[in-house]
């Protein structure tokens, strides 16, 4: 998948967001949340007017799905750029399903999925699985 079709298609309505690609995802300080980033993983960060606010980043299986996992900034959140870098990956990602994993106390993060067509599957030992509706629908569930 190019990442010139989400920059292209990225919605830039009256938020001017764009996904600009990274080569490891970064945590809110600045430094390598997850240093487990493969080739296969889709890294961007989520910018407004040239400035990162954040981050976004799909993590495939070997099941033709793909976990989301999503972070802002301190200060950027509540204004729906989560919102919309969630719904641009759910367009234009070519997976069979997406899923997100959340602890049950973010309650931002499960409002952000929530907004974004994913519907909670599961609550186990605090973890919420979330997958996204249109997965839901073709399995029957």
């Amino acid at each position: 998948m190019p990442m010139e079709k989400f920059i292209t298609s990225f919605p830039t309505d009256r938020k001017g967001l764009v996904l600009t690609e990274l080569n490891s995802f970064p945590g809110s300080n600045g430094t390598q949340a997850r240093a487990s980033a493969t080739a296969q993983d889709l890294v961007f960060a989520i910018c407004r007017n040239g400035y990162k606010v954040g981050g976004i980043r799909l993590l495939p299986d070997n099941y033709g799905a793909a976990e989301i996992g999503f972070w802002l900034e301190e200060g950027q959140t509540g204004k729906g750029y989560a919102t919309l870098a969630v719904r641009a990956m759910v367009k234009y990602g070519d997976y069979d399903a997406l899923y997100a994993t959340v602890p049950e106390e973010n309650e931002k993060a499960a409002a952000v999925l929530t907004r974004s067509n994913f519907v909670e599957f599961s609550n186990k030992a605090g973890q919420i699985l979330f997958c996204e509706g249109r997965f839901l629908e073709r399995t029957g569930h």
